[in-house]
């Protein structure tokens, strides 16, 4: 009775989490919402069959020992997780998935689907798990390597989370290890597995936190932010207007005789506000490393090489 009510618990906060990133989809029509919202599927998916195994003896028996014989269900979830994680993380360092990183996963998957072949036992099952959770330690800690040269709120709130769930694996191969070598059996006649990792559970509820925060702090601001409506300006304001080009129009010109992108017309607005590169950071949502990428893309279309010189070009362009 207790473990169902457990199990309930996270299918509705996984739920939860889903419903809540599929309203801001709606909203936002960011893609990489729809791959957390798979991720949380295919989270839910392992925690209805693990549920299974735990209720249902016959499903269970037959579960472990097609796991111990052929893993490929579990080590099909597990490489969706992956993908998953490996795109976010891109989106986040804001570099392409690498062609190494591709490899490492396919040699990963090989090794896990021929597990069967290359051990037995309690050791298949341990070694199994271990790999999983060895290379989600080092796809983390190379997250956390990339980006602590970068400066933003969310990334440090990235790497914060990164750290602490380097930690929570750590616990979860502890717990692995105790209950495959203590309590699961492994023999010629009868195969029990205890599917069950509640280190892993309380993973996913950090990470359904942590999203649903970083949801709420810095994407949905940023869609607030674009639905303000503009102020309405009276008959004598515009013809002051037209005498007295406003800052705003100005900018646009400027853009459009140098051709900068909508990105950088942002970052040249910040620019002319006299702001630093880590307040355009903070006010864009982007890192540090983003910024100013384009504001070397600035300089060079308008032909300058410092901030000073971009300015005083500004300063004295006219309309």
């Amino acid at each position: 009775m207790a473990l169902m009510l457990y199990n309930t618990f996270l299918t509705i906060s996984y739920s939860v989490a889903i419903g809540y990133l599929l309203f801001t989809y709606q909203l936002t029509k960011k893609t990489y919402l729809c791959i957390i919202v798979s991720l949380f599927s295919v989270v839910i998916l392992d925690n209805v069959i693990i549920s299974m195994t735990e209720n249902f003896p016959h499903f269970s028996l037959k579960h472990d020992t097609a796991f111990m014989l052929s893993p490929t269900f579990k080590t099909t979830i597990v490489i969706v997780k992956y993908f998953c994680y490996i795109y976010l993380g891109a989106l986040i360092i804001e570099k392409k998935i690498s062609t190494n990183l591709y490899i490492v996963m396919a040699v990963q998957t090989i090794i896990l689907t021929l597990m069967p072949v290359l051990f037995e036992g309690a050791l298949q099952a341990w070694l199994y798990y271990s790999i999983i959770n060895v290379f989600t330690i080092a796809l983390l800690a190379y997250y956390i390597v990339i980006l602590n040269i970068h400066q933003s709120n969310f990334v440090s709130d990235f790497i914060v989370f990164c750290k602490i769930s380097i930690l929570i694996i750590l616990a979860i191969i502890i717990e692995d290890s105790f209950v495959i070598f203590n309590f699961d059996t492994f023999t010629s006649q009868s195969i029990k597995i205890f599917n069950r990792n509640f280190s892993q559970d309380f993973l996913y509820l950090y990470l359904c936190v942590f999203i649903v925060k970083s949801v709420n702090l810095y994407l949905i601001p940023e869609l607030i932010l674009k639905e303000i409506p503009l102020p309405t300006t009276s008959t004598s304001e515009l013809n002051i207007l037209e005498i007295h080009p406003t800052k705003a129009t100005k900018i646009n010109d400027f853009c459009l005789k140098y051709s900068l992108t909508e990105r950088e017309k942002d970052i040249l607005k910040l620019l002319v506000d006299e702001k630093t590169n880590l307040e355009i950071s903070k006010e864009l949502f982007i890192s540090v490393g983003t910024v100013k990428v384009h504001v070397h893309n600035i300089y060079q279309k308008v032909g300058v090489q410092k901030r000073i010189l971009l300015l005083r070009e500004f300063d004295g362009f006219e309309i």
